[in-house]
């Protein structure tokens, strides 16, 4: 199992967007989720509450063996680190290694953003679903397109 995790910032709003696509070993969509954060936060904030939000579903769902991929290596590095961060950035960062170490069977990769573009999609269209959980019949339209083009490669 694969999650894909991605984060957005909307400039204009003074907002950002977070998007989570879960998929089985075929590539099939098990769940999407969305979730839209009144107030800017930076890019790299918003990317490790993506990467946290991934690690509290796999949690809660009591899924094993998943790999969490992301677009961000500043946030896989500082994840991976063993440096401690005193800010409200490193407080994010220390529940996510401490997610990682709860759960032995989750690895944490770097992806280039070419294979993680349904999860940028998803994360762009968040303003207009905020907070949504999808499968795969309630996907929005341009997701379930990148979705299906990521199947053929």
């Amino acid at each position: 199992m694969k999650i894909s995790a991605y984060a957005t910032i909307f400039s204009g709003y003074n907002a950002s967007g977070l998007a989570l696509i879960a998929r089985d070993d075929h590539g099939d969509l098990i769940q999407a989720r969305t979730q839209y954060l009144p107030g800017m936060v930076s890019s790299i904030m918003a990317e490790t509450l993506a990467i946290k939000e991934a690690l509290s579903c796999i949690k809660s769902k009591g899924w094993s063996k998943v790999v969490v991929e992301s677009d961000c290596l500043t946030v896989i590095q500082a994840i991976r680190s063993k440096t401690p961060m005193v800010s409200p950035l490193g407080r994010v960062v220390q529940s996510c290694r401490n997610m990682l170490v709860e759960s032995n069977t989750v690895s944490l990769f770097f992806v280039k953003r070419s294979a993680n573009m349904a999860a940028h999609e998803l994360a762009r269209l968040s303003c207009s679903f905020s907070d949504r959980v999808f499968d795969s019949i309630s996907i929005p339209f341009e997701v379930q397109n990148v979705l299906e083009r990521d199947l053929e490669f």
